[in-house]
């Protein structure tokens, strides 16, 4: 029998929460977990920007440097999907998208949705329902600046 070895010290939610690599993140329950480039940060406000594939996001401030390579993962019960387009909210990150496909598992319901990059949403049964959601239908899913996870990939470039 091959035997494991720790990674990583700490409660779990503390090691989970600071995944440092793209399986232990994946392995904590992070269905999407994108590569990312900080492109400025606000230390006032605590958080930071980052680019992916011609999206914004912005997230919680980490210790990296501007222009560094990191990775971010988002649970995808963390996001919560919009028929019309929100208004009025705390959450920081809105991405207008289009549902690529919905998979019934058990009681819940997994959307892929295409907005620069494809997310991966669950839902209830009935949220779908209510929303009349069916794939090539736009959607804006909503996403808090702190229900995204920021682990460092590497230095520059």
């Amino acid at each position: 029998m091959e035997q494991g070895r720790i990674v990583a010290d700490g409660a779990p939610h503390e090691v989970m929460a600071a995944a440092q690599n793209l399986t232990a993140a994946q392995l904590g329950g992070f269905e999407n977990v994108f590569e990312a480039v900080v492109q400025s940060m606000n230390p006032a406000r605590g958080t930071m920007t980052c680019g992916l594939s011609g999206i914004e996001i912005e997230t919680p401030l980490f210790h990296v440097e501007g222009g560094q390579r990191v990775q971010i993962g988002i649970r995808a019960g963390d996001v919560l999907v919009a028929a019309v387009e929100p208004v009025g909210l705390s959450a920081r990150n809105i991405l207008r998208g289009r549902i690529v496909n919905l998979a019934e598992r058990d009681m819940i319901v997994a959307a892929r949705v295409a907005c620069g990059v494809e997310v991966e949403v669950h839902l209830t049964l009935a949220a779908r329902d209510a929303l009349d959601l069916t794939p090539g239908r736009e959607v804006w899913l909503v996403v808090k600046t702190h229900s995204i996870h920021v682990a460092a990939k590497d230095r520059r470039g």
